[in-house]
Parts: C-alpha cells; sequence; structure tokens
C-alpha cells in the first residue's frame, strides 16, 4: 500500500476499541490483511479476522485458513460467497431485506451475535 493508506491504517488503529478484518482467501489480500495486523499490533489494538466469500473446498482457502487460523484470533461465523450479496445490490437492497432465509443473511446476524458476545454484551 501507499504511505498514506499506511499512515491511515494506523491512525484509524489507534482510535478504535475492536478491528475486525475481512479477509477474503486469496494471496494479495493475505498481504493486506498482515499489513492491518502489524497496524493494530502496534497500536496495541485488538482485532479479529473474519473469514469472507470463504469457499473451504479449495486448496488456497484450506491452506490459508489454517495459517491465519493458527496465528491470530479468527471470528468462529464464516461470510459464505453468495450470490444474494449481488442479486440484493443490483435491486437496491440490503441482503437482509432481499432474501431473509438465505445462507449470507443468517451467517450476518450470527456474526453480529459472535461480535456482540466477544465484547462483552449480552445476546
Amino acid at each position: 500500500g501507499s504511505e498514506k493508506s499506511i499512515v491511515f491504517t494506523h491512525w484509524l488503529t489507534k482510535i478504535s476499541n475492536l478491528v475486525i478484518i475481512p479477509f477474503t482467501p486469496s494471496a494479495m489480500d493475505a498481504s493486506s490483511v498482515h499489513k492491518v495486523v502489524d497496524a493494530c499490533e502496534m497500536e496495541e489494538t485488538p482485532f479479529f479476522i473474519l473469514k469472507t466469500r470463504w469457499n473451504n473446498n479449495t486448496v488456497m482457502s484450506e491452506i490459508l485458513s489454517e495459517s491465519v487460523s493458527e496465528n491470530y484470533s479468527v471470528l468462529r461465523n464464516i461470510i459464505p460467497q453468495s450470490v444474494h450479496f449481488v442479486e440484493a445490490e443490483s435491486a437496491g437492497l440490503s441482503v437482509f431485506e432481499y432474501n431473509k432465509r438465505s445462507k449470507c443473511n443468517i451467517a450476518l446476524l450470527d456474526l453480529a451475535r459472535e461480535i456482540l458476545e466477544e465484547v462483552g454484551h449480552e445476546v
């Protein structure tokens, strides 16, 4: 990343109580995640890795999942890859309005509950 993006990342982690770092299984995303993790660690800001658009049926996803889980705090809930996100956006709706029973909708609600539990709020 550019110098401006690095400075901005450090500033954001400094003012945050908790950082959720979305991680899509790709080598490029892994590099970016590592930079944000470094900023969080430097600022002593707690963080969690959130697996997004994850498909455990690929070798890359499997390898990255193992590596990330061994080295960082990873949220249990995973946001799956889903066409519902794209369809909802093109319809001008949130995924919650678009299809209340979709796997991605359920995953987002479960994720919200998990984050609330992690920060000490009763759900």
